[in-house]
């Protein structure tokens, strides 16, 4: 896999570390990619502010590479979904790369399915995030309102220190209470989760088109 990064802080750092990626793989704001830079590779990792991302989709577009993303606080328009459906590599996009992620959004999923059971009950979500996080609440915590579906759940954010994330779930009923709480206690954690779906979408099979690290866990 011949790969590039391009955002070289705290996630992407892990990233260039598992895959000893050489400096000229590497780019950041003091060395923007191009489209002729980034044909050189299979596969470029994406670990930049949302906005950020947003505005390189057209070089990334243009280059015609696998993009594995993992920017933050980014919402993608439908209308970029549509060039990425259309282009003529395949993406990833996720909020959060933790393999038991995908435990637990099966898991509120169902809970989000069942209205009938605890119905009588509060659902409350704090998350935690380091200081340098912007967008708050956080994608993952977004993720979990969402999978938890006809589910009215409360959200609070916290801002402290190097928290790489810390999101619980309590859920409170007249008769007992539930916690569900994910840690993440190392970067590595993402980074090995990125890697491991840029290898998921350079598998000669992969069609073009735009995906999630449910697809990569599904198929497994």
């Amino acid at each position: 896999m011949k790969a590039a990064l391009i955002g070289t802080g705290k996630t992407g750092s892990k990233v260039q570390e598992a895959l000893a990626l050489e400096q000229n793989a590497l780019f950041n704001t003091s060395r923007p990619p191009t489209v002729d830079a980034l044909r050189a590779y299979d596969v470029v990792f994406v670990f930049v502010p949302g906005d950020a991302f947003l505005e390189m989709i057209p070089t990334l577009l243009s280059a015609q590479i696998a993009v594995v993303s993992g920017a933050t606080g980014a919402t993608i328009p439908d209308s970029v979904k549509t060039q990425i459906l259309q282009g003529s590599r395949p993406w990833l996009i996720a909020q959060n790369f933790s393999p038991a992620m995908q435990m637990i959004q099966q898991a509120l999923q169902w809970i989000g399915d069942h209205p009938d059971w605890l119905a009588e009950s509060e659902f409350s979500l704090h998350e935690i995030h380091h200081q340098q996080k912007k967008d708050a609440p956080s994608g993952t915590a977004k993720l979990w309102v969402e999978w938890l579906a006809s589910r009215d759940v409360s959200v609070t954010s916290h801002r402290e220190g190097d928290v790489l994330g810390d999101h619980e779930l309590r859920i409170g009923t007249p008769l007992e209470r539930i916690t569900l709480r994910h840690e993440a206690l190392d970067r590595s954690l993402f980074a090995q989760g990125a890697i491991q779906a840029a290898h998921w979408i350079l598998r000669p099979e992969r069609a073009p088109g735009l995906y999630s690290m449910k697809d990569v866990f599904e198929s497994e």
